[in-house]
């Protein structure tokens, strides 16, 4: 009876593998690398304090309270994340502290102290608004504007549309 020989293959798996765990890592490492930065981005947002989730209204609503005269910068992508994220924070407060059984929640935004510096561009605005509309319609029970400045009627007739 011959023998066959068969080539070792434990040389050519060892480096495929060695390949593979190269490839893993770097994956891994840039999938680091970029919930750092978003982590970052998000960070600087909040700094300024400018949207919190602070208490509920007496129906167990959670407050979404927002201070534009804390705004300064406009990083498109952190500015839509931000909201978003508080958001759904705050919608997460409203359903845990109702057992579930609401479902939305109430926006306050207080403009004492505003100037005209602390206007998001509209453009930003308007997509905000786009994608909270798209994707989280039905979940405001209620918005509130105190100590409106002038200006935010023209705004708004531009942003509602």
């Amino acid at each position: 009876m011959i023998a066959e020989r068969r080539p070792s293959s434990s040389s050519s798996s060892s480096s495929e593998n060695e390949e593979e765990k190269k490839a893993d890592d770097s994956y891994e490492e840039e999938k680091r690398k970029e919930r750092t930065r978003i982590r970052k981005g998000l960070e600087d947002r909040f700094q300024n304090g400018a949207s919190v989730v602070r208490g509920y209204t007496k129906d167990g609503r959670a407050l979404f309270l927002n201070f534009p005269r804390t705004e300064t910068s406009w990083n498109e992508e952190f500015f839509i994340a931000g909201n978003i994220y508080t958001i759904e924070r705050a919608l997460a407060c409203t359903e845990r502290n109702t057992d579930g059984e609401k479902s939305k929640i109430v926006v306050m935004y207080d403009y004492n102290e505003y100037a005209m510096k602390n206007s998001p561009p509209t453009q930003l605005v308007k997509k905000l608004l786009y994608n909270l509309r798209d994707h989280w319609p039905e979940r405001l029970e209620h918005v509130f504007v105190v100590d409106a400045p002038f200006i935010f009627r023209a705004f708004w007739a531009v942003i509602k549309h």
